[in-house]
């Protein structure tokens, strides 16, 4: 049985009559799915009139009758006042006004009230690169895989020009030598006034030691760039380095492909989120070595045991968290290693005069962190 006009074709010309014509066919036939047939249209256009019945034939409004995510505006100056204080985006901002304000908001509703406000950042066309894995994620092992890099704090180009200026004129070490694990995001910072190698190997011997003194017994792979801190572009020193030094610690050193600077991604990620929550709002405050390790060491223990990050496979956790998840064997105070001055613990002493070093060991609580470290060397 085929309906010569469909019900389409029948709201078209009036949608009261189709739908009462809908239901007279309807209670002829008895049947949901015959009756859909006869007018060409879903099962779920017929049932859907059914339950209205005959007098309820009109169009309602599609607007929502309670709409539960409507913000007031006490709400929206919050998420305002916080934006532009903060400048967080918007997984970040809904975390801070969480924990600080008691206010639960979805990620999405407040990436829609910053475009409202014209508060969203403009979007910068960013160079495309294929995405590749190069670690086998259910197989990799807590603080086994370690990407290691120098960061030059002195940028023109990050730093606010009052940061910069401050930076210039406070003497303060000029290098950040990092390490961060791939897998759980435990970072690791120190700090040099020279980029030379023994300040390079001298961290990563820090580095060796502390996990093995914290219970990791496994085999630690260290990936660096070609830079001269790291053995230079040599294959002759990279090989010498791998048998003198990190054989004997059960460690690998690995290097990345030339030129290709993603390869070590998830340390140069962390530069800039060191520029963003430590060097940018902190810097400022810092004026001599005692107060810039006592602020670095507060920064990497906030980063390393409170702030939560949304990388792969962490979801929000801390990486104290995820490790004790993933090796609950391992010390938790793994993750507070304080920052030392290499040029102190390292051989390089013959680039400062012996009076600029004797003033600069005299900074309170610096002498006993080199004492401390230099057990490890």
């Amino acid at each position: 049985m085929v309906s010569i006009t469909t019900y389409y074709e029948m709201y078209q010309m009036n949608p009261e009559k189709a739908r009462a014509k809908l239901l007279e066919v309807w209670q002829r036939t008895g049947s949901v799915r015959k009756t859909a047939r006869i007018f060409s249209c879903s099962p779920s256009t017929v049932s859907k009139w059914i339950r209205r019945g005959v007098n309820d034939l009109k169009n309602r409004s599609r607007a929502p009758t309670k709409p539960r995510m409507k913000l007031n505006p006490k709400t929206i100056q919050l998420i305002e006042k916080v934006r532009k204080q903060t400048n967080l985006g918007r997984r970040r901002l809904a975390r801070k006004l969480k924990d600080d304000y008691g206010v639960e908001i979805s990620e999405s509703t407040i990436a829609y009230w910053l475009r409202k406000l014209n508060l969203s950042r403009p979007c910068k066309q960013r160079a495309r690169y294929k995405g590749i894995s190069f670690y086998n994620w259910p197989e990799l092992k807590p603080l086994q895989h370690w990407q290691v890099d120098t960061k030059d704090i002195k940028d023109s180009k990050t730093l606010p020009k009052s940061v910069y200026k401050h930076f210039c004129y406070s003497n303060l070490p000029r290098y950040q030598f990092t390490a961060i694990d791939v897998k759980t995001r435990i970072k690791f910072i120190s700090f040099a006034f020279n980029n030379n190698r023994t300040n390079g190997i001298a961290f990563m011997k820090i580095l060796i030691h502390w996990l093995r003194a914290c219970g990791v017994k496994h085999t630690i792979y260290i990936q660096t760039d070609w830079g001269n801190e790291y053995g230079g572009r040599s294959i002759r020193t990279w090989k010498l380095m791998q048998k003198d030094i990190f054989t004997p610690r059960n460690a690998y050193l690995l290097k990345i492909r030339k030129r290709k600077w993603i390869d070590n991604a998830y340390v140069e990620r962390t530069h800039r989120t060191d520029d963003e929550e430590f060097y940018i709002p902190k810097l400022q405050n810092i004026s001599n070595l005692d107060s810039l390790l006592k602020y670095a060491w507060g920064y990497i223990t906030f980063f390393n045991t409170l702030r939560p990050h949304y990388g792969k496979g962490i979801n929000g956790r801390t990486p104290q968290q995820l490790l004790q998840k993933l090796a609950p064997y391992v010390d938790n105070r793994i993750c507070f290693l304080p920052p030392v001055i290499l040029d102190f613990i390292s051989s390089s002493h013959l680039f400062m005069r012996e009076e600029s070093i004797n003033q600069l060991a005299s900074y309170r609580g610096v002498r006993d962190v080199i004492d401390t470290y230099s057990l490890f060397l």
